[in-house]
């Protein structure tokens, strides 16, 4: 099989990575592959998620809302993101799993994990049809292979990497200003007067 496979796959630069790694035979068996997945995760969540949709998400989870939380949310739009295709899946899996009892703590991790998850399947389906066009013994071989690597993808730890830091509230919501407070104090991160 050739090594250069991964050129036909219109997929993303880190992407070809992995599947030119899973193809290789050494490095196939010396365990390239699954860093170069994770990669291709971080890489996919870096382009694809805005900062703002991941504070907007953050902050509706964390606020008190007649419909519930994303309730009036109906498009990354709404939270101030451009909307591409992995935030809308994000977004609507999140309200998915806010509908069926997730807790709003864990809802847009789930939902996160879940959604690379699919997209990780999405690219070996991509890719299977170059690898079966070559008619070669090895194309089961590389897709084993990069059926183990999805498998083996710890999608909850990227979720996390990208939303897990904020989620509790007290990083999220300003502080409460009393009467009695030094408003110059809270405004520098001094607190209350002595």
């Amino acid at each position: 099989m050739r090594d250069d496979i991964h050129k036909k796959v219109p997929l993303a630069g880190r992407v070809q990575q992995w599947v030119k790694l899973a193809v290789n035979d050494a490095d196939r068996e010396n365990g390239r592959s699954l860093p170069a997945l994770d990669e291709a995760i971080d890489d996919t969540c870096r382009r694809e998620i805005s900062e703002a949709l991941r504070r907007g998400i953050l902050r509706a989870l964390q606020a008190s809302e007649l419909f519930g939380p994303l309730g009036d949310v109906h498009s990354p739009r709404d939270l101030g993101s451009r909307g591409g295709h992995l935030e809308r899946e994000l977004l609507s899996e999140t309200k998915r799993l806010l509908e069926c009892g997730h807790s709003r703590d864990s809802a847009a991790i789930d939902a996160l994990a879940g959604v690379l998850r699919a997209r990780v399947q999405a690219y070996i389906r991509a890719v299977a049809p170059a690898l079966h066009a070559t008619q070669e013994p090895k194309a089961h071989i590389v897709l084993d292979q990069m059926h183990r690597d999805a498998a083996a993808a710890d999608y909850h730890a990227h979720a996390r990497a990208i939303l897990g830091d904020e989620t509790r509230a007290d990083k999220l919501v300003r502080p409460r200003v009393d009467a009695d407070e030094n408003m110059l104090g809270v405004a520098f991160g001094r607190g209350r007067r002595p």
